[in-house]
Order: structure tokens, then sequence, then C-alpha cells
């Protein structure tokens, strides 16, 4: 099936360039609302979340062997990290309809991006319904995942 061109591409990457994406949307960066969870593992990481589900993502990693996934909480999602720079990039999970994912913007925003945020609150949610938020809202995967 063939994507169908977005108006918009939100491209990031990690520190050392080794991990990168691009999410292909419709939506206007200056209406994006980032999303900031409040888990152990954000708490640490600090990223600003944002999917879009209408949309789509390409993910490129040069160096397979240098990123790092962990798992934690239900252990339903990989959140990908990169073991050059240390920098956390996004967090994919397996669905019926294929990968989802959900970026970390902060790989795309400068200090200057005027963005607003809210926090969301994934430690009540069972697994069950942790599932179906991401398969609603985080953003298919177009290429680039599963590694090679």
């Amino acid at each position: 099936m063939m994507e169908r061109t977005r108006k918009h591409a939100v491209s990031g990457k990690c520190h050392c360039g080794n991990i990168r994406y691009t999410l292909h949307t419709d939506t206007s960066p200056p209406d994006i609302t980032l999303r900031i969870c409040r888990c152990d593992f954000c708490l640490r990481h600090r990223p600003r979340y944002w999917s879009d589900s209408e949309g789509n993502l390409d993910i490129s990693i040069k160096e397979p062997q240098n990123i790092q996934r962990y798992r934690f909480g239900h252990g339903t999602a990989d959140f990908v990290l990169c073991r050059n720079c240390g920098v956390f990039a996004f967090a994919i999970t397996a669905t019926d309809a294929g990968y989802r994912a959900v970026t970390n913007l902060n790989l795309a925003l400068t200090k200057d991006d005027p963005l607003l945020e809210t926090f969301i609150e994934a430690l009540t949610e069972t697994e069950d319904e942790r599932n179906r938020r991401r398969s609603r809202n985080w953003t298919p995967v177009s290429s680039g995942w599963p590694l090679p």
C-alpha cells in the first residue's frame, strides 16, 4: 500500500546521528501538543512525546549493533536508545495493525520551539488498556523496523 503525501515532515536524530526518524504528518508543528510521562524511566530521560495515528514514521538506524532496546513495566514496548551517545529516541510496539511508535520530539526541537505540553499518567493503566491506547494513538511505522 502506498503512503499518501503528508503536509509536514518532522525529522529528529540522536546526538551522534546513529538514530534518525522522520514523522510525516498533516499536523502543523505549532499545533503539536507534547506529552510528558511521569514514570521512572521518563523522569530520568525527560522525553517529550508526540505521535500521530494518521501519520507515518520512517526510522533509520545507521549502526543497528549500537542501539539498546529497553523494556520495563508491562514489557509491551521497546524503548530505543543509542549506545553511542546515550540518547533515548523512540518507543515502539507491535500491534495487530503493524508496528507503532511514539517519538521523543526533543530530537527534532531547538531550544526556541514554542510547543504546548501536557502530562500523561500511564502508570495506572492495565496492560490491555496500554496496548489499546498505543494501537489507537501511536504513529504507524512505515519503514526501518524491525531491524535486520
